[in-house]
């Protein structure tokens, strides 16, 4: 990654030490990185949608799923430094914004924007059906008339979704990744 081979290590701590280590920068880098990572997608999408859109697209690409996903692709997992018992998808997210902001406060908005436009961006779109949003468009698409159920089966959740056109079903580790999969199930088998 070109912007990271530019800041010196001592300095790339800043946002890459978790706050369990005692770093009190790295979510103050976080909290700017998201607020900069959030002006990029509004204008990003600004053209491509209307405002309801927009917000949704922004919840998308924002969500800690989505950005886990970036990093895992931009192989950055091994860059962040906390204590084991700490690290999940949030923390690896935040990790990220963390990295957005201090770009930006070492390469101004100027900068931050061409890492994302970039690095960023282009690993989220590669890895958007993973964290795309296909309940919220199939609710849009059905109105609302759906009816959700779920149950428990060897350790996973499935749901089950009844429109008017049939039955879907979907598997996850929780209740929503399990709905979101039946969503998918349903939109893509239409």
């Amino acid at each position: 990654m070109r912007f990271l081979e530019e800041i010196e290590w001592e300095e790339l701590k800043k946002a890459v030490y978790h706050s369990s280590l005692g770093n009190r920068d790295f979510y103050k880098l976080a909290l700017v990185g998201d607020a900069v990572l959030n002006l990029y997608l509004v204008l990003k999408f600004y053209d491509k949608a209307n405002l309801e859109e927009i917000y949704a697209m922004i919840s998308e690409y924002k969500s800690n799923k989505a950005l886990y996903y970036a990093v895992e692709e931009l192989n950055l997992k091994e860059l962040l430094v906390a204590n084991s018992n700490q690290v999940s998808d949030y923390i690896y997210a935040s990790m990220l914004e963390a990295i957005t902001g201090l770009i930006y406060i070492k390469f101004g908005l100027e900068g931050a924007f061409k890492f994302l436009e970039e690095e960023v961006f282009p690993a989220l779109e590669r890895n958007r059906g993973k964290f795309r949003n296909y309940w919220e468009e199939l609710r849009k698409r059905e109105g609302g008339k759906i009816r959700v159920s779920f149950y428990e089966e060897n350790g996973e959740f499935v749901a089950e979704i009844k429109i008017k056109d049939g039955v879907f079903w979907g598997r996850g580790k929780n209740k929503k990744e399990a709905r979101n999969e039946a969503a998918k199930n349903a939109l893509l088998n239409k």
